[in-house]
């Protein structure tokens, strides 16, 4: 892991102490959670995210088998549907109509924060 964040670092020309804006930064449960199941290290965004892409596109799957003919134009329907929402990690959202983007029903909701590379690890700022 600490091979890949130097990487990171390195492409994206980031020097330590900098401040990063990420879309969500999971808390010490899910890092547990995650380690404990995984056998690794959780300290980025993208597994979170990536946990509530997989679990639209299951919901969006499930409603998808009840029709007939299926396709990947139809998925995409339920998925930008303004009545389809999901629950996930990072909150509540849904996906705009015509752009596709997730959309988060509350503003204060919203899991951005910003972190810090300390120590060769990513630390959220308080």
């Amino acid at each position: 892991m600490l091979r890949e964040l130097h990487k990171f670092l390195n492409r994206a020309k980031v020097e330590w102490g900098r401040d990063l804006s990420v879309p969500y930064f999971p808390n010490q449960q899910e890092k547990e959670s995650f380690e404990k199941l995984w056998k690794t290290e959780l300290n980025t965004w993208r597994s979170s995210t990536a946990k509530d892409t997989m679990r639209a596109i299951a919901t969006g799957l499930q409603k998808l088998l009840k029709q007939p003919n299926l396709t990947r134009e139809k998925l995409d329907s339920i998925l930008r549907n303004p009545k389809f929402t999901v629950k996930g990690i990072t909150g509540q959202f849904k996906f705009n109509n015509k752009t596709g983007e997730r959309e988060f029903f509350f503003q204060q909701q919203r899991p951005d924060t910003l972190i810090q590379v300390q120590n060769s690890k990513f630390v959220k700022i308080e």
